[in-house]
């Protein structure tokens, strides 16, 4: 295991560590708020991403991590146009007696959950957005930065 220089363990790869003893169990959408402010709208948009908090919970050897996102777009006059914030809850089991560390569920829950998750907000506010008859919001193929 490499450490830096004061001795611990890189966020990175407690993360990695996590993600080879652990399956992903289930996916829910456990909040939802999805509004249209304005119908009309002047092009081009300004849209913004968000992921607000990423937070879990141990249940022996489940653990549920819950992400909340934010997205929203204003159009040319900064005038906002819809907003959406939803959780998504991803449980993961954990295979193996190995002793998982508070902090090494927390790291995984900055970078391999987020990147588990991302394909599922991508693809659910793509949707929000197509119903609402706007300009469909197009997440990045790849997840933000990792939560460090």
């Amino acid at each position: 295991m490499t450490q830096q220089s004061n001795g611990t363990v890189p966020r990175q790869q407690l993360s990695d560590n996590v993600a080879g003893l652990v399956s992903l169990r289930d996916v829910r959408l456990s909040r939802m708020h999805a509004e249209l402010l304005r119908a009309a709208l002047m092009r081009p948009l300004d849209t913004k991403a968000r992921l607000r908090q990423t937070e879990f919970e141990r249940h022996e050897q489940l653990v549920v991590y819950s992400l909340s996102y934010e997205f929203r777009a204003d159009d040319r006059s900064s005038a906002p146009i819809w907003k959406a914030d939803f959780t998504l809850t991803l449980s993961f089991m954990i295979h193996t007696d190995a002793k998982v560390t508070d902090e090494e569920l927390d790291a995984f829950g900055a970078g391999g959950v987020v990147e588990v998750a991302h394909p599922y907000a991508r693809e659910f506010v793509h949707h929000i957005t197509g119903r609402m008859n706007v300009p469909a919001f197009v997440l990045d193929v790849l997840p933000p930065d990792r939560l460090d």
